[in-house]
């Protein structure tokens, strides 16, 4: 099993991730919550993943300009501009940052950077 996951950049995909939240959110205060979420270990990155994305359930995460060729998105995830989604399987908590394709892969609550390409991977952050 190969696992991707980000040892530099991946605070540039939660604010981006935030922004987008900020954007869909019709409060001009932007978002607030209460709670200290870390990103200091691959851990804890992909938990506070986990909870932007359920913070943001009700606002749609995934840009209009994808390629899903049967493929499955389950909600929440975050799925950013240009993404190829060939036979593909997304589960919750997932982001793939813009330009990554993914083809006959399954992702599970795991982050993908951009332009990251994958085929016939099973993607499981645990």
């Amino acid at each position: 099993m190969n696992i991707i996951f980000p040892v530099v950049g991946h605070r540039t995909l939660l604010l981006s991730e935030i922004r987008l939240l900020m954007d869909n959110n019709t409060n001009e205060k932007g978002i607030c919550q209460e709670v200290w979420l870390d990103c200091g270990s691959t851990a804890a990155t992909v938990y506070t993943n986990q909870r932007i994305l359920e913070f943001n359930k009700s606002a749609n995460s995934v840009f209009a300009n994808i390629k899903n060729v049967n493929s499955v998105i389950i909600q929440p995830c975050f799925i950013g501009e240009n993404v190829i989604l060939e036979n593909a399987i997304i589960d919750p908590y997932v982001s793939i940052k813009n330009g990554s394709q993914n083809k006959n892969s399954i992702v599970k609550n795991s982050i993908i950077l951009s332009k990251t390409n994958m085929e016939n991977k099973v993607i499981w952050i645990r």
